[in-house]
Formats: C-alpha cells, structure tokens, sequence
C-alpha cells in the first residue's frame, strides 16, 4: 500500500511513540522518501535527526541525499542544489565514508547535471585509482 510521505511520517511518529527507535536503514527510507518529492529541505531535516538520533550516515544515507540533488536540479533548481551536493561531497569526506559505485554514480551524475565536469571526471579518476570501477 502506498501511503507517500504523509503517510510514511504519520506511521513514523506512531512507532515512535510505541518506544521504537530508528536507525540508519529506517532513515534512510525517510530520506529517499522526501528525495522523491523533491523535498531537499525535508531530506536535509532527515538527515540532522539521524544524527541526533546517534545514527551513522551509511552509503544509502549519501546516495538518498545526492538523489535529492539530482531531482532538485531536475526541476530546475540548479543554484540551490549547487551548494548542498558540494556540502553532501564534504560531509562524506568528513565522516572517513569511502565511495562505492553508487555514491560514485549518483554524484558523477549530479556534477555533470550541474556542469561541474571537472569535478566529474576528478571523481571518475579517483574511483579508478580505488580500484572501484
């Protein structure tokens, strides 16, 4: 049953009041969720309350917030995707997360989405160099 985003943080809130604790993987969902709707500001929101919450981002957590970015721009808000995907690529770097093929991917994606091809092909390299590819 598709319930959307509505349905899925009304659902949220009720576990949570029946004492249960999220973590990373049911975060994830809630980001990925919000990235669907091209809710970056929810994802963003998402992501801050994993944290409080004492959960570690993982390579879904980067690959739902890179998604955000990917359809924001989609929809035609390059100046504001633009900034956070390049926050997304330092908070990684930050945490020690390797990329994987599909953070890899997904950001390659947004960069050139966003005419960053340098940094596209930077990240292609530096895949290749890790023996990703």
């Amino acid at each position: 049953r598709n319930l959307g985003v509505a349905g899925l943080v009304s659902s949220w809130k009720r576990f949570e009041n029946d004492g249960w604790l999220p973590n990373s993987e049911s975060f994830n969902i809630l980001l990925f969720a919000h990235a669907k709707e091209n809710n970056c500001g929810a994802v963003w929101q998402g992501f801050e309350d994993m944290q409080q919450a004492g959960c570690l981002p993982n390579e879904g957590t980067w690959v739902a917030l890179i998604t955000a970015h990917a359809r924001k721009k989609r929809t035609g808000s390059g100046s504001v995707a633009d900034a956070r995907v390049m926050r997304v690529v330092e908070l990684m770097q930050n945490s020690n997360v390797a990329h994987t093929v599909k953070t890899g991917t997904a950001l390659m994606g947004v960069f050139a989405q966003l005419g960053i091809y340098e940094d596209a092909l930077r990240l292609l390299q530096q895949l290749i160099d890790s023996g990703i590819t």
